[in-house]
């Protein structure tokens, strides 16, 4: 048991955004008390956060792409192999980008295709 006369140091850091997503929010929360007729997130967002998660954390938030003006600190998701070539929304598809790369490298698909 803490010595009440005994001071402690609590010290906040802020969390990533992607576990700050994660709190409830007055979007995101139940309405109405928390009956549970009340109007929910749909499970298949939740999903989708719970997956950005696990691949940015499984790549250590560190951008994959490496494309010119990479940010280093990833916050997005980019698909491997897009939809159109058979890629899919596994997690073996997915890989931790920054912002600046997963733009790039938009740029250029758009510009191909």
């Amino acid at each position: 048991m803490p010595n009440p006369d005994q001071k402690t140091l609590e010290i906040a850091l802020p969390l990533p955004k992607i576990l700050r997503d994660r709190t409830p929010s007055a979007s995101t929360a139940r309405v109405g008390g928390g009956s549970d007729d009340a109007p929910k997130r749909p499970a298949a967002s939740h999903e989708a956060d719970l997956l950005k998660a696990d691949v940015l954390k499984r790549d250590h938030y560190r951008c994959q792409l490496h494309l010119p003006g990479c940010e280093g600190q990833a916050t997005e998701l980019d698909r491997v192999e897009t939809g159109e070539y058979g890629g899919d929304g596994s997690s073996e598809n997915l890989r931790a980008a920054c912002k600046s790369c997963e733009r790039t490298k938009g740029q250029a698909f758009r510009l191909l295709g």
